[in-house]
């Protein structure tokens, strides 16, 4: 007995040192594994909501040219963002269960990585969010002309991030969300079937707003290129300075428009008299008389003579 259980003694300790290396390896390899196919899971989500993300902008596309009626394609386009909002959280929310519930270790890994970049790029965030809110709400439109601290223009585009302008020197102004939501935005809105067209005056034309938009109204009244359902406006502005609003009835003749109003208000503001012709005259003759006076003399004018034969 104490023989055989010698013998079996190193053979008891090589199949433990065996067993004890196939583990290792297979740890190893179980290890390296999972760290592959956790890449893998992680790569397929990202590409996942990515075509998400493509999907959704092509079914807002879509609500936009289809033939629905008015208000229910607006009803649509006003929830879309808060429907991308909620359909991201969810697939995040599902992207992270599932990672946490195969690959915890390295689930929680990325959780902290993801935390990381969201603190570096909170600006960025804030400004989705605020957007999401802001097309919600409908603030803006294209068209609109509006001002938001310097910036000043017409919006062309209602993005994700940021709102952009065209100033009136042809520039574009990008403003973020996250900047319109601590400032007071003035907003001048666009109209259906009219374009609207703003200009400045200078402090010429007098402090009188009600007569000058009254001169305003009538020009816009008698062109023929002029909106004359929409009342224009007429705004005083810092330095003196007044800004007109007129509608048109498209972009190309707006300055038309412009042209009109200005040629209205120069025609009546009062003519300015030369210096020369200022003041009473000092020579003591009228005007008339002196202008007849100043040629050479006829001597006396002899009456006419009679035609009658007696």
């Amino acid at each position: 007995m104490s023989a055989g259980r010698l013998e079996r003694a190193p053979l008891h300790r090589l199949v433990d040192e065996a067993e004890r290396l196939v583990h290792t390896e297979v740890v190893d390899r179980s290890t390296t594994e999972t760290l592959v196919e956790a890449i893998g899971d992680l790569a397929v989500w990202v590409l996942g909501g990515l075509l998400l993300l493509w999907l959704m902008r092509l079914l807002v596309t879509l609500v936009r040219v289809s033939p629905l009626p008015a208000s229910l394609k607006a009803s649509a386009l006003r929830l879309a963002p808060v429907v991308e909002l909620v359909v991201a959280l969810a697939y995040v929310t599902s992207a992270l269960y599932e990672l946490l519930t195969e690959q915890p270790e390295f689930a929680w890994t990325l959780v902290a990585l993801i935390g990381v970049l969201a603190m570096l790029s909170w600006s960025a965030l804030y400004d989705l969010a605020c957007g999401v809110v802001f097309r919600v709400s409908r603030v803006c439109q294209p068209g609109d002309l509006v001002e938001v601290g310097d910036a000043r223009g017409r919006v062309i585009e209602v993005g994700m991030r940021a709102l952009v302008l065209q100033t009136r020197q042809g520039d574009e102004a990008v403003v973020p969300y996250g900047s319109i939501a601590r400032r007071p935005l003035r907003r001048t809105q666009s109209v259906s079937g009219a374009y609207v067209h703003a200009f400045g005056l200078g402090a010429e034309h007098g402090d009188d707003v009600a007569a000058i938009k009254r001169r305003v109204v009538e020009a816009v009244t008698r062109c023929h290129w002029a909106s004359v359902v929409h009342e224009p406006k007429v705004e005083r502005r810092d330095g003196g300075t007044l800004e007109v609003s007129v509608y048109a009835h498209d972009a190309d003749h707006a300055p038309l428009v412009e042209a009109a109003v200005r040629q209205a208000l120069s025609a009546a503001r009062p003519a300015t008299r030369s210096p020369s012709t200022l003041g009473p005259s000092t020579s003591g003759e009228r005007p008339l008389q002196k202008l007849f006076s100043s040629g050479p003399s006829l001597g006396p004018i002899a009456p006419p003579r009679s035609t009658d034969q007696s």
